[in-house]
């Protein structure tokens, strides 16, 4: 089962992007149980092929051979944005807001509401085309930032470095995929339920405390996120004389 409906992603009978037919519909066509077709599905998530989602169905995400055509780096800050002299930042609106519940729950202790919201576009210069999109939230000392955003080609948490003179600590990141809702993908230019990447980052500064939540996401065809190590040299070891 799970082979069988492996070759038939491999082989685009489902098109990466498409909605697989329901597990009550795959056992009735294959004559197998529904725990059955359930297995294999789980299988296949598990190998990063497809996308579950409870009530939203299940999407082909890859056929399993881009592993080897795709380049995986981690170098902490180059994963970030890809931050290069060829895009810049558009700021398209800022608000202050309290902070979303769901980041609330995990940093309870942090900052008191309000903190800056901004909604911002990562484009191309040559062209404008859109590359990325963010929702940032920026601890409320750190609202004199906002105007500095497409002043500068820097990524948020430079600006937090370079220009409010906060020395950060850590930076996390989570890295998963998801499929464009109908508002980002106007604002990308990219049909609604097209593949991307979301990553969720969390900027430190060096007391510990949260000075920036991220929220960005980057159509698969558009960006590329590298993460690469550097490799400590081992002491040459010296010829005893």
């Amino acid at each position: 089962m799970n082979s069988l409906l492996a070759e038939r992603i491999r082989d685009g009978v489902y098109a990466v992007g498409d909605r697989l037919p329901t597990e009550i519909e795959l056992a009735q066509e294959l004559g197998v149980s529904r725990n059955t077709v359930r297995e294999a599905l789980n299988h296949l998530a598990n190998r990063g092929l497809i996308l579950r989602r409870r009530r939203g169905g299940t999407t082909v995400l890859g056929t399993g051979e881009e592993r080897l055509r795709y380049r995986y780096s981690i170098d902490p800050l180059a994963v970030l944005d890809g931050v290069s002299p060829t895009t810049r930042l558009q700021l398209v609106r800022h608000a202050t807001v309290p902070l979303p519940a769901s980041i609330r729950q995990q940093y309870p202790n942090e900052a008191p509401d309000p903190w800056m919201h901004l909604e911002i576009l990562r484009v191309a210069q040559a062209d404008a085309t859109p590359l990325s999109w963010s929702d940032v939230y920026l601890h409320p000392r750190l609202a004199k930032l906002r105007p500095l955003v497409s002043k500068f080609n820097l990524s948020i948490y430079q600006l937090i470095e370079k220009k409010a003179g906060e020395p950060l600590s850590r930076i996390d990141n989570v890295v998963k995929p998801v499929l464009i809702g109908k508002r980002l993908a106007g604002h990308l230019g990219v049909p609604p339920k097209s593949l991307g990447l979301h990553l969720s980052r969390y900027v430190f500064g060096a007391a510990g405390e949260l000075l920036e939540v991220a929220e960005a996401v980057y159509p698969h065809e558009r960006y590329q996120i590298e993460i690469s190590f550097e490799m400590g040299q081992k002491p040459a070891v010296g010829k005893r004389r």
